[in-house]
């Protein structure tokens, strides 16, 4: 399958998510307005940070192949993608191909429809004919993939088209790649030699959380273990701090009920904020589509006006 699909679609203008991104049901935006400004930063004392510190142990564990994209590079070089299954990855959210074409055709940037992926460094490599090329490994769940990705031409061109945006975005020039003249090759699942690198994963066992993260990139996943409690979704609005910090975003999520942050498990990831309380099963899974700087993340949560308070610096 060539590379057909309108790549300047995905290019999101910054406005449109601006505009877009309070999350709230339209109904419910006055009552939860007044609620949040009863609040105010210079009158609220620092309680408790919920971002542990600590170090968490980790293991690695080794992607398997699954399709192999060449392209070239902004310098003409040839460059391929090895596109492979990983399990420890979650899912993407359910959608159907209908869906995903409205999105694309609408250019609906309000979404937060994400594939979580893990992006590779480019490394050098041979190409079949022994010339050099680059390859880079990018990982997306392995059930995902099979059942869902691989037999829709829509899903995976959508999946190559963000693999190529994301490289680029995070590794500069020399993974800058063609956005509409890559090609799948029909009879090879992995351009390399030897073991596929491994990505690191991070076990947070107290919270049922486990991060997956190759170099820098950190992708967290709920445990899949079915539950029998039906789960509440709690009132929350995340916005961009204009007023003091246009590069980072604030959040506010209501939990009503919620006496202490003992009964808060919290996790921040890349571009994914998990939350499940405890006591009166919240939960809230969110994919943003920013990337946050999860190092400089904080937490905040206020038992008076049962609000928990998230400031989320940009990475840049």
């Amino acid at each position: 399958m060539a590379g057909n699909f309108q790549p300047a679609k995905l290019d999101v203008d910054p406005s449109i998510l601006d505009n877009n991104l309070a999350i709230v049901d339209k109904e419910e935006e006055d009552e939860i307005e007044a609620m949040f400004k009863q609040m105010s930063a210079a009158s609220q004392p620092k309680i408790e940070t919920l971002i542990p510190e600590a170090e968490y142990p980790s293991l690695l564990v080794y992607p398997k192949p699954g399709l192999c994209i060449k392209t070239r590079n902004a310098a003409g070089k040839k460059f391929f993608i090895n596109l492979c299954r990983l399990e420890e990855i979650p899912p993407p959210t359910p959608i159907t191909e209908q869906e995903l074409e409205r999105v694309i055709a609408d250019e609906d940037y309000s979404t937060l429809w994400r594939v979580p992926m893990s992006i590779g460094a480019p490394r050098e490599d041979k190409d079949k004919s022994g010339g050099t090329c680059l390859a880079a490994d990018v990982a997306v769940n392995s059930t995902w993939f099979k059942e869902t990705m691989e037999p829709s031409a829509v899903f995976s061109t959508f999946v190559i088209t963000v693999a190529i945006e994301g490289l680029g975005d995070k590794h500069g020039e020399q993974a800058r790649l063609e956005r509409d003249g890559w090609t799948i090759l029909k009879n090879k699942k992995y351009l390399g030699n030897g073991t596929i690198p491994a990505h690191r994963i991070q076990k947070r066992a107290s919270t049922g959380i486990t991060q997956v993260s190759n170099e820098s990139a950190k992708i967290q996943e709920l445990d899949n273990t079915e539950k029998s409690v039906v789960q509440n979704t709690p009132q929350y609005k995340i916005e961009k701090n204009h007023a003091t910090n246009p590069t980072e975003l604030e959040a506010s999520v209501y939990l009503p009920g919620i006496s202490n942050l003992n009964q808060i498990n919290l996790s921040i990831g890349e571009d994914r904020i998990v939350l499940e309380t405890t006591k009166l099963n919240f939960f809230l899974d969110i994919f943003l589509p920013f990337q946050l700087n999860v190092d400089q993340s904080n937490a905040v949560y206020h038992p008076q006006t049962n609000i928990l308070k998230l400031t989320l610096p940009l990475e840049t």
